[in-house]
């Protein structure tokens, strides 16, 4: 269970990422990304930070721009989480807030994930 970001009442993200700088997405749902409409709705996708892959879950919503916001949420029971017997036979548990991204093209690059949050 990750612990809780003190006063703030949302969970701590799984790891560290840098507010402004730019991550390549190396793939979304399974395949490498083509679009930014990849992301849209619920989605999945991986980015490496300090040299490790790392997944990335949550919600993409399109806006007015060609850039797509990112709304990640923290993900209990998956595949980090060795869940037991008793834990497995509970009520889902409610994915909670941990950071916003911005989703873009960027010619030359990619597409590209750009943490708005820490």
């Amino acid at each position: 269970m990750q612990q809780l970001r003190t006063g703030i009442g949302i969970p701590a993200p799984r790891f560290p990422v840098e507010a402004g700088k730019l991550y390549a997405v190396s793939e979304v749902a399974g395949h490498p990304p083509k679009d930014v409409r990849d992301f849209t709705g619920h989605a999945s996708f991986s980015v490496v930070s300090n040299g490790t892959p790392q997944r990335i879950e949550g919600t993409g919503v399109m806006g007015s721009t060609s850039v797509l916001r990112f709304y990640e949420t923290d993900s209990p029971g998956g595949p980090d989480d060795a869940a037991t017997e008793a834990e497995q036979n509970q009520p889902p548990v409610t994915r909670r807030p941990v950071r916003v991204w911005d989703i873009a093209a960027v010619p030359g690059a990619g597409i590209v994930a750009y943490p708005l949050t820490d």
